[in-house]
């Protein structure tokens, strides 16, 4: 399993992008199961992990015969109520760089994949918050989307001397749809942090090819949660806004042998459905608590697991619910700070809004309210 908080779909080219220099990340979609609907129940870093623990119980507590190792970054750690379930735990001390962080995490999980390779089972779970701000990239990694001798700009900067910078520090709460340079800014730096991030994918990818052992792997990358970069007015997690830049989450799924490569699943999933895959991947009984097991899509037996998708997430002044289908994205705020402009019912024709700018809940009334029923009975039980 390889974690990668904050990874937006739409910079990678197995999902459409032609200007994001990831030549790792489309290596391994050539040879994975390729999933374009794939939702997060709740685009959380913390959720992310309790989701393995349905019910209070690990998923992966109940492995016993399963030789299970983490590597992560300290930095950014998950629950401890997560990793107790591991054998081993690799956390890459924090106070250096978040570069430097990503390349140890890295370099950790390569020893980790030598010395699973001794054990009949094994699940090796990677978990990198790398391309998430304030961004820390090398050099050879800016200088693909910005100009040589280019100075950082901080929040609020402009270019300089007509030469747009890399942007460092926190991102900003809010940013104009009108204020390009920052967009672009924004946008480029998370483009250098993802090249990098995929540099040293490569590398645990080179690691792997060649040794026989590498083909009995199954490796899933995803994320837990993406990044709002000015898409909506908001960057980072100022606000739960339940867009597709937050909740619509790339995943890999790469079968032992490289099976099913090339297979494209359009069916809706979600973030929830991770740990029944594994618990089928590796023998064990599913229950409903575990979601539904991704295999038989992957393997074509079926066409669709889930007709919808619902999706929540709570922050400390505000909170939204939304439901998806595959014609529709039906968006509720149930809380919104008295300070935010207005944020009522938010309904988008699917796929074709695809970054969802046109707001058509008035044209179809009837739609919405039969949506938001279903939503509120879903969410409150």
């Amino acid at each position: 399993m390889v974690s990668v908080d904050g990874l937006r779909l739409d910079c990678l080219g197995c999902y459409g992008s032609d200007w994001v220099d990831t030549p790792n990340l489309d290596r391994l979609a050539a040879e994975s199961v390729v999933f374009d609907q794939h939702i997060a129940d709740c685009p959380d870093r913390e959720s992310g992990f309790l989701a393995w623990s349905p019910g209070g119980q690990s998923v992966l507590g109940q492995l016993a015969d399963v030789r299970a190792e983490f590597v992560g970054d300290g930095g950014l750690p998950p629950p401890s109520s997560f990793t107790s379930s591991f054998q081993k735990t690799r956390l890459v001390k924090n106070g250096r760089s978040s570069s430097a962080r990503l390349e140890f995490v890295f370099d950790g999980a390569r020893k980790a994949a030598r010395s699973l390779v001794r054990h009949d089972q094994g699940i090796l779970w990677i978990d990198l918050p790398g391309v998430l701000p304030p961004w820390e990239v090398p050099e050879e990694f800016v200088e693909l989307y910005f100009p040589r001798n280019s100075e950082p700009a901080g929040e609020g900067e402009e270019e300089v001397n007509g030469v747009l910078p890399p942007w460092t520090g926190p991102l900003p709460a809010t940013v104009s749809t009108d204020d390009e340079a920052t967009l672009l800014c924004l946008r480029r730096t998370y483009a250098a942090a993802v090249s990098h991030f995929d540099a040293q994918l490569g590398l645990l990818l080179d690691s792997l090819e060649g040794k026989e052992s590498a083909q009995d792997w199954l490796l899933m990358l995803t994320a837990s949660c993406g990044l709002p970069l000015g898409d909506h007015g908001v960057a980072g997690g100022y606000r739960p806004w339940l867009h597709e830049e937050l909740v619509h989450l790339p995943l890999l799924v790469r079968l032992p042998s490289a099976a099913e490569a090339g297979r494209r699943v359009f069916s809706l999933t979600q973030s929830s459905d991770l740990p029944a895959t594994l618990l089928d991947a590796i023998g064990l009984p599913v229950s409903s608590t575990h979601g539904r097991s991704l295999l038989p899509l992957c393997r074509g037996e079926v066409d669709q697991i889930r007709a919808e998708a619902y999706s929540r997430l709570q922050t400390t002044y505000a909170e939204e619910w939304a439901l998806r289908t595959s014609e529709w994205a039906f968006l509720l705020p149930v809380n919104v700070p008295s300070e935010d402009p207005p944020r009522g019912p938010q309904l988008y024709v699917k796929p074709e809004d695809r970054f969802e700018v046109n707001n058509v809940v008035q044209h179809h009334s009837e739609l919405a309210e039969e949506m938001e029923r279903k939503l509120r009975e879903r969410v409150t039980g």
